[in-house]
């Protein structure tokens, strides 16, 4: 019982302490009646009991009590204002340097740690769409599975309708349709539909792909182009944001330096094999 009350008042005083004016009150307190508290601790081995109580008295009197109260709230309040100002100072101050300055250092020294939010919402615009053909393409499966569950049941009970029709000795005519099923059925086995590859509903062939870059373009641009990375020099990526989106898209190049605006890019083999089949032939 003893324990629990201790443990319980101790909880009680660590709260209060925690609290912001509490504590700032204790502290504005000690810091005005400092004398006060080092003479408690300090008196002199003359003074008797009766002197004590007496210094103490002139020090705490009712009269004053109150007035020293209300200044000490005043003052606890004054720098409870000046602590929360410096504090959020501070946050602003780091803040600035964590969300503005920061990111301008980075993209000075390492670019590319950095994506440009031009690039992330085009990846991710490209995600979305994916998943979207992905989405389609799933429910054309299921929708064809359905369709194919409901015709294996109609087959089968067709099969079942023509052999009750006369169990035993079935006419010619019946026995036929009964084979022409039974044929159909073993070399066809109602094969699930073959479900084309994500990219092939929309999907576009190189040479397609070539005639709307060199509409979007020209086809100079694009020869220029080519040529840069062919002899591995740097190309900017404003003038040629479109041809460098497009070939970063499709797989036909990889970046190889950057230097400011400037990227260096070089052609992977399915690149290689797309510029020698429409550009070097001509």
């Amino acid at each position: 019982m003893i324990l629990s009350w201790l443990t319980s008042t101790g909880n009680n005083i660590v709260d209060k302490t925690k609290n912001p004016f509490l504590g700032t009150f204790t502290l504005v307190w000690l810091a005005r009646n400092w004398e006060l508290v080092f003479a408690l601790f300090n008196f002199d081995k003359s003074f008797t009991l009766e002197k004590k109580i007496e210094f103490l008295s002139e020090r705490i009197q009712y009269e004053t009590f109150w007035t020293e109260v209300g200044r000490n709230v005043f003052w606890t309040f004054i720098v409870l204002i000046l602590t929360y100002l410096l504090i959020n100072i501070a946050r602003a101050i780091s803040n600035l340097f964590e969300k503005r300055l920061t990111p301008i250092i980075y993209k000075l020294t390492d670019y590319n740690s950095l994506v440009p939010k031009s690039e992330y919402q085009g990846a991710l615009t490209r995600m979305n769409d994916l998943q979207e053909r992905l989405d389609k393409a799933i429910q054309k499966k299921v929708k064809l599975q359905g369709e194919r569950d409901k015709l294996e049941e109609e087959v089968n009970q067709l099969r079942i309708d023509l052999i009750d029709l006369n169990p035993e000795s079935p006419d010619e005519n019946v026995r036929k349709m009964i084979d022409a099923i039974s044929k159909k059925d073993r070399s066809e086995k109602l094969e699930e539909p073959i479900i084309p590859e994500l990219e092939d509903p929309e999907e576009e062939t190189e040479e397609e792909f070539f005639r709307r870059i060199v509409n979007e373009n020209s086809y100079k641009k694009l020869d220029i182009f080519c040529a840069k990375i062919f002899n591995g020099e740097f190309i900017n990526r404003v003038n040629y944001k479109n041809l460098i989106e497009e070939f970063t898209y499709n797989d036909y190049i990889l970046l190889d330096e950057v230097k400011g605006d400037e990227r260096k890019f070089m052609f992977t083999e399915e690149g290689e094999d797309f510029v020698n089949t429409y550009l070097r032939k001509k």
